[in-house]
């Protein structure tokens, strides 16, 4: 979020800070400066182009990657109208590219990465960009790509995505960052060197600072490492801060290990390193109807995400349309009692993901449904008769109940 100190502009949000514009801006002055007198614009990210060294590099790349026009999906801190200067809390602006955000970075400090999940590591990162900004008086960015790198470079190793876009986009604006620059990931950007992609960072976008994770590296092939970025940003006069691996119980935060615990069934261990429960998202679609039959009515949701948690029976606690939230057992997998053909080999695509609702009964088809998963309670399993299934359903219900009385996953955020 960019807390705004523009005379010009109007105070149109949530929060306001002291009247005195000066007396704002000192306070996120960085320690050991002279903390009077400074200008608001610069301190907003203004950046003399004439303070820049180094020469821009001559790939031909380079020159068609600027070349290529981007599309603003972003919006406006604020409307300029004559105002009496005040901080506020503007929204976070969305970008479509690093070429059509330059302007907006001009200062920025900014953080680099995938992303995916957003865990705990991840969060270390964005909050040390966003205090760090904040006390330079400079917006906040997140860069980021879209698709994943993988899907390009490797497509056949790439891993089920743990978010899907608007997830992720819906966790980056509550790190209350200013900006958020999701940069296409296509072979005109993959073919960028590292001296090249470091170019766009400090001359054409001209951030003043940038905090990245331990092994960051950039550029094609991978050719820029730490020690490329750091040498590039010495010469414009930006600092490099690496943020070290978070360890949350013995174990390091990161995208690979929160898949592997999700595909295992794990989601509470997933919780632990995401600092929230894993959620899959999807509307409500028409299932087989078997469910009403037999007195336990599931809504059946064609999920968007890609990673799956591990067939079997899980406690989930439901957002509905409205916001409201209520207690649901969820079932993934073949429904084998109602399949016989249903073998563990099937393809992910044939599992069905279904949720019934505890002490509701409503009408959910084509609603948009968020199921935060707090524990699994078994593994899918074949019954021999509907009565035997139906008698496990029942007894599936009652430790949902116990399981979801018990405060929702509470662990927070790095």
């Amino acid at each position: 979020m960019i807390y705004a100190c523009v005379d010009s502009i109007r105070p149109t949000s949530r929060r306001h800070a002291p009247s005195s514009s000066h007396d704002a801006i000192n306070r996120h002055a960085p320690k050991g400066r002279h903390r009077t007198g400074i200008d608001p614009l610069r301190a907003l990210g203004s950046r003399d182009d004439t303070d820049d060294v180094g020469k821009q590099p001559s790939e031909p790349g380079l020159a068609r990657f600027l070349s290529t026009p981007s599309r603003s999906i972003g919006v406006g801190i604020g409307a300029l109208t004559p105002a009496t200067t005040r901080w506020y809390l503007a929204p976070m602006q969305t970008f479509s590219s690093i070429e059509q955000a330059a302007t907006a970075l001009k200062g920025a400090v900014v953080t680099i990465g995938n992303f995916d999940g957003l865990h705990r590591g991840h969060r270390a990162l964005i909050t040390r960009t966003r205090d760090l900004a904040r006390v330079r008086g400079v917006p906040s960015a997140i860069l980021t790509f879209h698709p994943h790198p993988a899907r390009l470079l490797a497509p056949h190793l790439a891993p089920p995505l743990i978010s899907t876009p608007e997830q992720r986009r819906r966790l980056f604006a509550e790190t209350e960052v200013d900006l958020l620059v999701e940069q296409p990931f296509d072979a005109a950007f993959a073919a960028l060197s590292a001296d090249s992609f470091t170019w766009l960072l400090l001359h054409t976008a001209g951030v003043s600072g940038i905090v990245v994770g331990h092994d960051f590296t950039f550029g094609r092939a991978r050719g820029g490492n730490m020690a490329t970025l750091q040498a590039a940003a010495e010469r414009t006069g930006t600092t490099v801060e690496i943020i070290q691996p978070i360890s949350v119980d013995g174990l390091v935060a990161s995208s690979t290990k929160v898949r592997e615990f999700v595909l295992s069934g794990n989601v509470e261990a997933a919780a632990t390193l995401l600092g929230r429960p894993f959620r899959l998202e999807g509307p409500v679609v028409r299932g087989a109807g078997r469910g009403r039959t037999i007195g336990v009515p599931t809504a059946n949701i064609a999920v968007q995400n890609e990673l799956l948690p591990a067939m079997g029976v899980y406690a989930v606690r439901v957002t509905l349309p409205d916001g409201t939230v209520a207690d649901g057992a969820c079932n993934i997998g073949m429904n084998p009692t109602f399949r016989p053909e249903a073998t563990e080999g099937l393809a992910a695509r044939t599992l069905s993901v279904e949720v019934h609702l505890l002490d509701r009964s409503l009408d959910l088809y084509g609603a948009q449904l968020s199921l935060a998963f707090e524990c699994r309670l078994r593994a899918e399993r074949r019954f021999s008769s509907v009565d035997a299934l139906v008698a496990q359903i029942k007894a599936d219900i009652a430790e949902t109940r116990q399981k979801l009385s018990q405060p929702a996953h509470n662990a927070q955020p790095a």
